[in-house]
Formats: C-alpha cells, sequence, structure tokens
C-alpha cells in the first residue's frame, strides 16, 4: 500500500487534496504499526532497539554490502564493528545539517523546484561532506584495509544516491540535470 502510494504520488496522478490524503494515510498507518509494535514487544529496551532498526535501513544496507565486498577480499570485520558503522553513520546522518530537503526521504514534494539543479548541487556537496565524517569516525575503528573498501562503497552508495536525485529531477523537471 505504502509503495503503490508513493508511486501515484511521483506519477502526477493526484491533485492536491488527494496528495494531502494520502500522506494523511500514511502517517496513520505508521503511527498504528508503531503502537501495534510496542504493545507487541512490551519492553522499553527492545522497542528502542526496534525504532532504531526501522529508522537504520539504510545504514544497514550499506553496511551489508560494505561487508561483502570486504569478505571477498578476505577481511571481515570484528564482533560488533558492523553495529558500530551503522550507529556511526546513523549519527552523523542525524546531526548534519543539509543544506535543502533532497535528503528527506518522507517528504513527498515533487515540485520542479525542489529538484532545481542548484538544490541537486548544494545536496550533492552535502553528502560529500557527510561521507568525509562518516569515513573520519570509521577511521578510528577500521584497519587500513577495511577503511579503503569503506571509502570505495561510500562512493558507490554516493553515485547511487546522486543517479536517483538525477532520475527524480528528470521525472519532476522532464529535463536532464
Amino acid at each position: 500500500s505504502r509503495v503503490r502510494n508513493a508511486m501515484k504520488m511521483m506519477g502526477g496522478e493526484v491533485d492536491q487534496a488527494e496528495r494531502k490524503a494520502i500522506q494523511e494515510e500514511m502517517k496513520t498507518a505508521d503511527e498504528t504499526l508503531s503502537e501495534e509494535m510496542a504493545y507487541f514487544l512490551n519492553d522499553d529496551e527492545d522497542i528502542a532497539d526496534w525504532k532504531f532498526y526501522e529508522k537504520t535501513m539504510a545504514e544497514r544496507m550499506t553496511i551489508s554490502g560494505f561487508e561483502q565486498a570486504l569478505a571477498q577480499s578476505g577481511e571481515s570485520l570484528a564482533e560488533g564493528v558492523d553495529r558500530d558503522l551503522v550507529e556511526i553513520m546513523h549519527d552523523e546522518k542525524s546531526n548534519f545539517k543539509f543544506s535543502n530537503d533532497l535528503n528527506d526521504e518522507n517528504k513527498m514534494d515533487t515540485s520542479a523546484a525542489r529538484f532545481s539543479e542548484e538544490n541537486i548541487a548544494l545536496f550533492k556537496s552535502d553528502l560529500e561532506a557527510l561521507d568525509a565524517q562518516i569515513a573520519a569516525r570509521a577511521s578510528e575503528i577500521l584497519n587500513a584495509t577495511q577503511l579503503d573498501q569503506f571509502l570505495k562503497n561510500q562512493s558507490q552508495m554516493r553515485q547511487l544516491k546522486e543517479s536517483q536525485i538525477n532520475m527524480a529531477a528528470q521525472m519532476f523537471n522532464g529535463k536532464k540535470n
């Protein structure tokens, strides 16, 4: 349902009133899920772990890809380092002051102004700055070989995010950025 609604909104098939109704429906569904999980887990520590798990999906996927690349080169992370990296990435991203809202995955604004060339350039610059902050902290817990692979993985993920933003800009602006 969430994917269908997001695609509907991005496809331009809805007017402003429908868009607002869909956003409210999605917000209510998220709140209901949170309430049900809190009831199911019934433990503050478990609830906190679940909320962290939910908030760090992108970071966990990134670290999973990093670990796979490491394994191909015969390297692995010490116990708990994967969690430490996820926490570093989440912490830095949460505290980073983006120049615009292109990083807000929950924002449904598909206006051409939001995806302007200037906003995209600022977003790309922000991603590089954020990755540099994350890499600086990661360098404290990774060896040289691991750090080299981590930096390569960061670059690949940054390029993927940039491609996604460029595709969105093409879709919403009708032009290539």
